[in-house]
């Protein structure tokens, strides 16, 4: 019996020496190389202690690479896009013009303008805003002969008509006499023109209207003298008889002859 407790003792004597080597050439590995460990000192270390109980784990938080921080700073200071402004709106396109003007006169004044049928006023006139295109016209003032004609209006310019002149609506003059051969000398008493010189009876069927004078003589007879108007589109009819007691007697005296031999 006292036999087999030696051999336990040397048993553990054994046991805890290889422990104790194997511990040592442990720390040696982990210390710097030529530094010496201390036998004693590492057979005296104690156990190690328990690990510390473990602690709520809290999750890692990945670490950013380089790279990643860089674009994350990039687009940190990065600035905002500039807006573009609007565009200007384009400009609304010029109307076109498709109108003119007409520009006239007439002689004489105040003939009232027909154009297209409607009446435009009278002259002297300018009429705007006329379409371009052809148009008819007409000039009407009493007394006178009715002017038509045509004009054309170009876009925007200026259609002049001159030189429009309207003719008086003529009448006719009828004079008689109760003597034949009478001259006569008919005189316009506005402008003192002289418009006939003949004889009597006369018949004159383009005479401007107007008064006028005539002026009938004959020899032995007192002249005759009579004012008369002629009307348009009118035959005006007159008499100029001279009357018996206008006529003059001449005699010659004559010297008495002898009828004795």
């Amino acid at each position: 019996e006292k036999k087999s407790k030696n051999i336990l003792v040397f048993a553990l004597v054994a046991a805890v020496l290889v422990i104790g080597g194997i511990l040592f050439l442990v720390m040696s590995s982990d210390k710097e190389p030529g530094s010496t460990v201390d036998v004693a000192a590492q057979s005296a270390v104690p156990a190690r202690a328990a690990p510390p109980a473990a602690q709520p784990s809290t999750p890692a938080v990945p670490e950013a690479k380089p790279s990643e921080l860089q674009t994350a700073e990039a687009v940190a200071v990065q600035p905002e896009p500039e807006v573009a402004p609007a565009p200007d709106p384009l400009p609304e396109p010029e109307p076109i013009i498709t109108t003119g003007k007409l520009r006239l006169n007439s002689e004489p004044q105040g003939a009232e303008v027909w154009v297209a049928s409607t009446l435009r006023g009278t002259t002297p006139l300018s009429v705007v805003g006329l379409e371009q295109g052809e148009y008819g016209f007409e000039l009407r003032k009493p007394g006178f002969v009715t002017l038509q004609g045509t004009f054309e209006i170009v876009a925007e310019q200026e259609t002049v008509l001159q030189g429009l002149t309207l003719n008086p609506e003529l009448g006719a003059l009828l004079i008689a006499s109760n003597l034949d051969n009478v001259s006569v000398v008919i005189t316009a008493l506005e402008s003192e023109a002289t418009v006939y010189e003949g004889y009597l009876p006369l018949e004159l069927d383009s005479l401007r209207p107007g008064r006028y004078r005539a002026v009938a003589e004959k020899e032995g007879w007192s002249a005759i003298e009579l004012d008369i108007s002629v009307q348009p589109k009118t035959a005006s009819k007159y008499r100029m008889d001279f009357p018996l007691a206008s006529v003059r007697v001449t005699a010659n005296r004559l010297e008495p002859k002898s009828i004795m031999g």
